[in-house]
């Protein structure tokens, strides 16, 4: 829902399939963890702390935006910090 993708419009061969897109959701849920505790260590930023998975995930995709994906993932790397779609 985040990239704009509805049921159809992946005909386009450099768009993911739908399964794969549900891979990298799932691989993104199993890691907030990491992103909570790279946020609350590098930026004093505390993602909510609610049970519903899908609150949390679409709470940090937000604020991973906010912060750039991009520059996010290389201070990731930098401090040590898993990819947010690693295994």
């Amino acid at each position: 829902e985040q990239l704009g993708l509805t049921e159809g419009t992946n005909q386009d061969p450099f768009l993911p399939t739908k399964d794969g897109i549900i891979f990298y959701v799932r691989r993104f849920c199993r890691n907030l963890s990491n992103l909570h505790s790279f946020f609350a260590r590098r930026w004093r930023i505390i993602g909510p702390i609610v049970k519903k998975e899908k609150e949390r995930a679409s709470w940090w995709i937000r604020t991973l935006e906010e912060h750039g994906l991009y520059s996010v993932i290389r201070d990731m790397w930098e401090d040590g910090f898993r990819h947010p779609f690693a295994n």
